[in-house]
């Protein structure tokens, strides 16, 4: 049997499989679509491996001081995956306006989710700031390997290569820039430099919204080199801030 039958038979047994609920359930929720699961290897894989690579390779901290923070996203993801499985129907239909979608996926996707889970991360650690800004790199990689999978494929748009491949990299480009950002608020706090420390929050901020931002430009068909550049820049930048962060704690 040559690859593509392979291929074919993989396909048509996979269908068979995931069409009997009553034997595995979650096959049918997380895979409405007729996306072979092997499409979806990237989307399920990037955002847990950069969660491992965050945790190993800090310089301030051992990936053990991570270990906490990552079973808290990891768990209150479920737990939110869960409550809108089961308790929540509301299903976002989207219309012509480019607006009204992008602050639903907002609120959806990042601003909502992140800002609970950073604030609750912030009451129930001690730690010093610095220690919170790194914990928030694999706080939110953990939330995301899980949360973003979901909404992915459990939608109508499984199937499209930007939510399989560019949207995994824009919330860990999000993750790692927060977690810069809050380092730096940090700093900005001790100098006591109000200003500064505004901007800081205010980028940060800004930095919830853009992965959205550029998700609805792509739905929308608006211009495809505007959400390639936007997203090259958005992991350059992610990229840059990672860098040096990572400097300059290990010169601190």
């Amino acid at each position: 049997m040559c690859s593509a039958e392979l291929l074919v038979s993989f396909d048509r047994n996979w269908k068979q499989v995931r069409s009997k609920s009553f034997f595995c359930p979650f096959l049918h929720i997380y895979a409405p679509c007729d996306t072979l699961p092997y499409m979806y290897t990237f989307l399920l894989t990037s955002i847990p491996l950069m969660l491992i690579y965050a945790s190993l390779t800090n310089s301030e901290y051992e990936w053990k001081a991570f270990v906490p923070p990552s079973l808290i996203g990891f768990v209150i993801a479920i737990i939110a995956c869960f409550i809108k499985e089961f308790f929540i129907f509301y299903s976002h239909v989207a219309t012509s306006n480019f607006f009204a979608h992008f602050a639903y996926l907002s609120a959806r996707d990042s601003v909502i989710p992140v800002l609970v889970l950073g604030l609750v991360f912030m009451l129930i650690s001690k730690d010093e700031w610095n220690y919170k800004a790194a914990a928030m790199c694999p706080l939110a990689l953990s939330f995301f390997c899980v949360y973003i999978p979901y909404f992915v494929i459990s939608g109508k748009e499984c199937q499209a290569l930007f939510l399989l491949f560019v949207k995994p990299v824009l919330f860990i480009s999000l993750a790692f820039i927060a977690s810069s950002l809050l380092r730096y608020e940090g700093i900005f706090k001790k100098s006591k430099n109000a200003s500064l420390t505004v901007l800081a929050t205010f980028l940060l901020l800004v930095d919830l919204v853009v992965p959205s931002f550029i998700e609805t430009v792509w739905y929308y068909k608006v211009n495809a080199m505007a959400w390639i550049v936007s997203s090259a820049i958005y992991v350059a930048v992610a990229v840059v801030l990672a860098i040096v962060s990572r400097i300059q704690g290990k010169s601190e």
